[in-house]
């Protein structure tokens, strides 16, 4: 039995999706530059939009809503960790060339694929950052694979909740309404935001009770914080 088949015992897909046609793969990999592992493509036409243990979603080819789109978020994801490396002493696993975005967590972690060799998407293994800290977790396998042992309970990322799998594990598939399309696209068409400025970032973090220095890199963590305050 193959791993699509263990997380689906495990973690069963909405029973509704037959008959739903796949998405335009060539499309898509046409605007991302790069083929996709096949193991996505099934997982993805199995279960379609949503996320897994109420966790971790899957970024979308063709998604209704930019937010969770993986050709609309790729370039975005990928400058932010750029931004993020010229701010700080921020370190990569990889070469940001090397980085695809595959799914985001609820806690803000970002699932990559790790795409060496890009020639074969198969064989790509899974980097997963840290959201509120510099630290990575690699995985040697699949996405699908990756899925199934959380699922299990036989994989220990440790920046996941304790209590993952507190719950039995279950995919909840997306269900958007007006209201989410509508916030969607403020979001998408809001302006992009200047730059923060390195002093804003200090004193924000002096009144928060950091220890921060009066010059050089802010940590990444106080970088992280300010962001997620000012959001």
């Amino acid at each position: 039995m193959n791993d699509l088949e263990q997380l689906k015992r495990l973690c069963p897909p909405p029973a509704d999706r037959s008959g739903q046609a796949p998405p335009a793969w060539d499309s898509v990999e046409q605007g991302l530059d790069i083929r996709l592992p096949s193991d996505y493509k099934r997982l993805f036409e199995e279960y379609g939009p949503g996320s897994f243990c109420d966790f971790m979603s899957l970024y979308q080819p063709q998604a209704y809503l930019e937010t969770i789109d993986i050709e609309v978020q790729t370039p975005k994801i990928l400058a932010s960790l750029e931004k993020r490396r010229e701010w700080t002493d921020y370190e990569l696993p990889c070469p940001i060339t090397s980085l695809q975005p595959a799914a985001v967590t609820g806690n803000g972690e970002y699932i990559f694929w790790v795409v060496e060799p890009k020639s074969d998407p198969d064989l790509w293994k899974i980097a997963i950052n840290e959201a509120r800290g510099n630290g990575w977790f690699t995985f040697d396998g699949a996405i699908t694979a990756f899925l199934r042992r959380l699922c299990e309970g036989a994989l220990d990322v440790p920046f996941f909740p304790d209590d993952l799998l507190e719950s039995p594990p279950s995919f909840q598939p997306s269900r958007y309404t007006p209201e989410d399309r509508r916030r969607a696209h403020a979001i998408n068409t809001a302006p992009a935001a200047e730059p923060t400025d390195s002093e804003d970032v200090r004193e924000w973090a002096r009144r928060q009770g950091y220890d921060v220095a009066p010059r050089g890199r802010i940590p990444g963590a106080i970088r992280d914080a300010y962001e997620q305050a000012h959001r």
